[in-house]
């Protein structure tokens, strides 16, 4: 399985601005309960992250009770760019996890080898076709 890693951001600014029981109930309406609200110190906290689904309650639910702004819900990305994800390999226990992973890229790379070489023998086919079509005709036409 593969998920994309979350990165959540409460607004701190917006927080503060909010009465308890907004928090306690904003804090609630995540379904995977990915954020916490203490009582005694008054703050919302991210205590589950990687359990994040993107549904967007916590969005929606901030909008509702007039805090837009509260939350930011986004993919994590790498200094490169690219998203960071979190990929997961079940096996049966006769090889391991990362073994599996490694198989699996060799037969992928091997297969892209057997295209690429399968295209370039189409590619060449079509150009020699393209070519024997036209030594026949007059180049004037």
């Amino acid at each position: 399985a593969m998920a994309y890693m979350p990165d959540i951001r409460i607004n701190q600014e917006v927080a503060d601005q909010m009465p308890s029981e907004h928090k306690h109930e904003w804090a609630e309406c995540c379904p995977k309960k990915v954020f916490k609200y203490e009582p005694k110190t008054t703050l919302l906290e991210i205590e589950r992250a990687d359990d994040c689904i993107y549904c967007g309650e916590c969005v929606m639910k901030a909008e509702d009770i007039g805090c837009d702004g509260l939350v930011s819900v986004k993919f994590k990305r790498s200094r490169n760019g690219t998203h960071n994800f979190v990929f997961t390999v079940e096996t049966t226990g006769a090889l391991p996890a990362e073994e599996i992973v490694l198989r699996a890229f060799e037969i992928t790379r091997s297969k892209l080898k057997m295209m690429k070489k399968k295209l370039t023998e189409v590619a060449q086919s079509e150009d020699e076709e393209m070519h024997d079509d036209s030594e026949g005709q007059d180049p004037l036409m």
